[in-house]
């Protein structure tokens, strides 16, 4: 997480399922952050069902990735929510 303080990053793709910190907490403490609202956080997992999307969705992250990424749908995602966030 310091390094994420000190590089400021616009988006995050983030792995639900880390080894030491789940993906979860990882993105709550994101949040707490000076502008960590501001990250687009992306919950990335290889885990595709409506559920495992509707827990992510419902919680801190703002969409859901299935890994492998298919690319022009990352772009479609990022587009929608660069209008919202990200400065032009």
């Amino acid at each position: 997480l310091t390094t994420t303080i000190a590089f400021k990053p616009d988006v995050v793709l983030l792995d639900i399922g880390l080894p030491r910190m789940g993906g979860f907490d990882v993105t709550r403490q994101f949040r707490t952050m000076p502008d960590g609202e501001k990250i687009l956080i992306y919950a990335m997992s290889g885990y595709g069902s409506a559920e495992d999307r509707a827990a992510a969705n419902d919680s801190v992250f703002d969409d859901y990735v299935v890994k492998l990424i298919d690319i022009s749908a990352l772009r479609v995602l990022l587009a929608k929510h660069s209008r919202r966030r990200l400065p032009v």
